[in-house]
């Protein structure tokens, strides 16, 4: 061990951090018990949570990816998926026009190989292309409405973990 950071040092919300990610631009990216930080390579901190942007829906970040134009993805246990984008947030929530995302609670996010994000929610999953989204349900095959994770393979084959065993989708 070579350095130790914690919420008294640094800033962040608290020391139980549930996912480190980083990014193609080098930054470090943390969430944390009830935020999101993010650690420049500069070594300067910047806190995002309640209010900012976060509602009070917010209970903790539980995906941190990068799609393929190095814009960060926070799914979020009650809050829906979040987008960072030249440095501004944008929010995507199942109540959105256009926006097909089956559940506020988002337990993943995957970064396909054709470049589509995928998200496993409590209630279902789905694809998003940049410009569409597609829901995935229990009346569209899969065996639980509990997605816990999502694995899709090079050819496009789509694996889905859930509570009550695995989907397999063939597109």
């Amino acid at each position: 061990v070579s350095q130790v950071f914690t919420a008294a040092e640094t800033g962040f919300d608290g020391d139980s951090i549930r996912q480190v990610f980083v990014a193609s631009d080098g930054s470090l990216w943390l969430a944390a018990s009830q935020g999101v930080s993010r650690r420049l390579p500069d070594g300067t901190w910047a806190h995002f949570g309640h209010g900012s942007p976060f509602s009070d829906q917010f209970s903790y970040a539980t995906s941190i990816t990068e799609d393929t134009r190095g814009a960060i993805w926070v799914g979020t246990d009650g809050d829906g998926a979040w987008r960072f984008e030249a440095g501004a947030w944008q929010q995507f929530l199942p109540a959105n026009p256009g926006v097909n995302l089956p559940s506020f609670y988002i337990r993943g996010i995957t970064l396909a190989p054709d470049g589509s994000l995928w998200f496993a929610t409590g209630e279902g999953a789905a694809r998003f292309d940049g410009q569409t989204w597609q829901a995935f349900t229990v009346a569209d095959g899969l065996v639980s409405p509990r997605v816990n994770d999502i694995y899709v393979q090079p050819d496009g084959v789509v694996w889905f973990a859930m509570d009550g065993g695995i989907t397999r989708y063939s597109p």
